[in-house]
């Protein structure tokens, strides 16, 4: 995928085997994510939208998991993608947090009894990214 600055970014969605009933995951491949400061960036973190890691890679939030309906498509999950990425070079270019650049979605009802950690740690946090 390529940023509104022409940077490359390579996104990589797994997609869960009851798709389109389960929202899918999706990190940045390459490059590798670093802050403005060159540390990396953080793997849960509300301020930068990210949940947790997988394969070394770090997850992004872009839907809230309990609000996905299967009539989402990965076009949105993609696009919320793209969001994403422009609030991170938001954050290159100002070292402000991404929240500056992203609005969060807000879940309707909390859920305090979500067996599943991966779950938990995204509704629990990071509200994802609105469109």
């Amino acid at each position: 995928m390529t940023s509104n600055s022409n940077k490359e970014y390579n996104l990589r969605v797994y997609i869960p085997v009851d798709f389109p009933h389960s929202c899918p995951e999706m990190v940045v491949v390459s490059p590798k994510l670093t802050l403005k400061d060159g540390t990396p960036i953080p793997t849960v973190s509300d301020s930068f939208h990210t949940i947790g890691e997988k394969e070394g890679y770090v997850i992004l939030c872009h839907f809230i998991p309990k609000s996905w309906k299967s009539e989402s498509t990965l076009y949105q999950v993609f696009m919320k993608g793209r969001l994403w990425l422009e609030g991170y070079e938001g954050h290159l270019r100002t070292g402000e947090d991404m929240d500056v650049f992203l609005k969060h979605q807000h879940e309707e009802t909390p859920n305090d009894n979500i067996s599943d950690t991966h779950t938990r740690e995204r509704t629990t946090k990071c509200p994802c990214v609105m469109m």
